[in-house]
């Protein structure tokens, strides 16, 4: 069954622990939650922090809940991370793809609809929204 997580009044976020396959540990972090948003997302300093190779892929281009432009042409692939339980990483970790959010963005990691939808990781009490991509951008 999914994790479940009713948070009614702010964006939908988790704890979850992300491994650092360099640092051989798990760092945990919390994650927002965002069905306007195709992709996941990290900031480029906690990307940093894991020590995963980057790669260059076509620009895309969003737009946060504010206003402001988000773009990026970098991700990171196959980052193994997990739901927190208590600082004790599942065992059954799984992998995401994350493309790299510039300096400023408003999280540290983000999970975009593809992945809470095709994981069935998190269930919604109401619409969520933090980006929503530029219209003809292009996917990864």
């Amino acid at each position: 069954m999914a994790d479940v997580c009713d948070n009614e009044k702010s964006p939908a976020k988790r704890k979850i622990q992300m491994y650092s396959e360099q640092r051989d540990e798990w760092r945990l972090v919390e994650a927002l939650f965002d069905t306007g948003s195709q992709d996941s997302w990290i900031s480029e300093d906690f990307a940093a922090e894991l020590e995963y190779s980057i790669e260059t892929v076509k620009l895309s281009k969003y737009y946060t809940f504010t206003g402001e432009t988000l773009e990026s042409s970098k991700i990171i692939r196959n980052v193994r991370w997990c739901i927190d339980r208590g600082n004790v990483p599942d065992a059954r970790g799984r992998y995401a793809d994350f493309r790299i959010a510039p300096p400023g963005a408003p999280f540290v990691v983000l999970f975009g609809r593809d992945r809470i939808f095709s994981e069935d990781i998190f269930r919604f009490t109401e619409a969520n929204l933090i980006l929503t991509k530029a219209p003809d951008t292009a996917g990864w």
